[in-house]
């Protein structure tokens, strides 16, 4: 009886050890996990600066317009879409969020954005700086994503083409270079924002890259995909290109 005990004690410890969330996973309610098989087929989409602070025209307190978009996220998190203008915000201002923040969310596809989001997130959590989404990290990340279609290949040097390529390409003058990448299966969710991320954490070498201090910049590149070579299956092509100044 008390073997029994013991043995179902070690099997609920080793359980609970598996089902433990990683701490550098974002909760759902910080990055979202949107669909990806909303990406056309082939077409390569890269993550993008964010757009500066907001400039309404109007002299009003940083604080009050602050408040403004924290009442426009959270209505965005329970309604899923805006909700009416709040009391206290005029219906003027609410307007001007609502279109400064749809033309910041064109600029990045929502799987990107998220893919973002939870790059950022194990940086906090590492106790890192922010990540800064880099204009040229990405285009190189969205490059390689492109090489790795025409040359039917997965790996951080398609067609023997090295990253050194890529960095004097887009200009990038960085003294640190780093890159992930997957090539994920659609069945099974396997290719999705979360699962792709989740699938590099549990990789020594990709959580490596995620966290190392003198990465500061990211750049994230993805294309949806029929078949990367003739056997293979329908999936995405994820690339995340790192770098740093010092």
């Amino acid at each position: 009886m008390l073997f029994a005990l013991v043995g179902a004690l070690v099997a609920a410890l080793v359980l609970a050890t598996q089902g433990r969330a990683d701490p550098l996973m974002a909760p759902r309610r910080t990055c979202a996990d949107p669909a990806v098989a909303n990406l056309p087929l082939g077409r390569v989409f890269a993550s993008a600066p964010a757009r500066g602070p907001f400039k309404p025209g109007h002299v009003l307190p940083t604080w009050w317009w602050q408040w403004g978009k924290y009442r426009l996220h959270a209505s965005k998190r329970v309604n899923r879409r805006p909700a009416a203008a709040p009391k206290r915000i005029p219906a003027w201002a609410w307007k001007a969020l609502r279109r400064f923040e749809k033309r910041r969310e064109v600029r990045t596809p929502p799987a990107l954005a998220a893919m973002v989001c939870l790059h950022e997130y194990a940086h906090r959590r590492s106790a890192l700086p922010r990540f800064h989404v880099s204009r040229k990290l990405s285009k190189a990340a969205a490059l390689k994503v492109q090489k790795m279609i025409t040359c039917k290949e997965l790996g951080h040097t398609p067609c023997g083409i090295d990253n050194a390529t890529y960095e004097r390409q887009v200009g990038f003058t960085g003294a640190w270079w780093g890159e992930n990448a997957a090539y994920l299966s659609d069945i099974g969710g396997y290719s999705g924002v979360r699962a792709t991320f989740n699938a590099w954490l549990n990789s020594a070498e990709h959580r490596f890259s995620i966290t190392f201090q003198h990465y500061d910049e990211v750049g994230i590149a993805a294309a949806h995909v029929s078949r990367l070579w003739p056997n293979a299956f329908s999936g995405v092509i994820w690339v995340a290109d790192f770098g740093g100044s010092k």
